[in-house]
């Protein structure tokens, strides 16, 4: 039977993938600790993805509430919880942020549709951006802007995929585009939910992407370069979500039909660069802004 860490790892850190070419050179408790964490983000998204019965997913989220209660008042009984039980001490982590990870999932699974980006972006705080909080406070900072730096990139970084992994989410009754964007360039809803590619839609996922970029660029601009280094595994993953958007619009946003990622060596190459760059104080590029640019 493998151990807490051990089952944290097959959980969530395989060769090639983009969290592993992010955290490369991590010492090894922090390595641990952020693998830990990143396994209990995946068994609550998990919840919301796999579970195809709203109510069973409901009940599953419930457990998961009194698993994070167990972990710091009691025994807790998963692997994952399990295996954070050294890094919370380690790290001084607060319950609150891990309560509101469960209640973020809890809220993603009962609102399936948004009215604004602004809406949408909540919603991504509420579980992306209390990760990405979790995590800084893994890897370390000396300034307290930091901290905005990690809720801004969790919130991009969860906007991006959800581009990239729209076709998943629509298969699952979940729409993650704005209805204020339907609405603005008549992208008939009944034709997204039933996965048609129009051209109104690559418009419409075009502005969605800019706004995604200048989140990245408002998450940057937090960041100060004395803590780049420190926080270069968020940078790492940054520097690939924005590289997959650009792939994704090289391909005219085709996310409907196709899963489109980066090659192992393009990753490896990446965030290799990345991480030197962060070394200095660098921060990964953002494109321009076209929408800017067409007005």
């Amino acid at each position: 039977m493998p151990s807490p860490q051990q089952y944290c790892a097959e959980k969530v850190y395989q060769t090639g993938s983009s969290l592993y070419y992010s955290l490369r050179g991590q010492t090894a408790p922090t390595l641990q600790a952020l693998i830990s964490l990143h396994a209990l983000f995946r068994e609550l998204s998990d919840v919301l993805y796999e579970c195809h019965e709203t109510q069973l997913a409901q009940v599953k989220l419930e457990w998961w509430t009194t698993e994070v209660n167990q972990l710091f008042h009691g025994e807790p009984t998963h692997p994952v919880t399990q295996a954070l039980v050294p890094v919370i001490a380690r790290y001084q982590l607060p319950e609150h942020y891990f309560q509101e990870l469960v209640e973020g999932q809890l809220i993603l699974l009962e609102q399936t549709h948004y009215h604004s980006f602004a809406e949408l972006s909540q919603c991504c705080r509420m579980s992306d951006g209390v990760a990405s909080l979790l995590c800084s406070h893994v890897m370390g900072f000396q300034h307290d802007n930091t901290l905005q730096y990690a809720e801004r990139l969790g919130i991009a970084l969860a906007l991006a995929r959800g581009v990239r992994f729209l076709r998943r989410d629509l298969q699952r009754g979940r729409l993650t585009l704005p209805m204020e964007d339907l609405n603005r360039f008549q992208v008939s809803e009944h034709d997204v939910l039933n996965l048609r590619h129009t051209p109104a839609l690559q418009d419409l996922l075009q502005h969605h992407t800019q706004q995604i970029y200048q989140l990245f660029q408002a998450a940057f601009a937090s960041l100060p370069a004395g803590d780049c280094f420190a926080q270069r595994a968020g940078l790492i993953r940054a520097r690939l979500s924005i590289a997959a958007l650009q792939e994704v619009e090289a391909d005219n946003f085709r996310v409907l039909e196709q899963r489109i990622s980066l090659t192992p060596v393009r990753k490896l190459w990446l965030s290799t660069m990345t991480h030197w760059q962060s070394r200095y104080g660098k921060k990964p590029l953002v494109p321009p802004n076209k929408d800017a640019a067409m007005r």
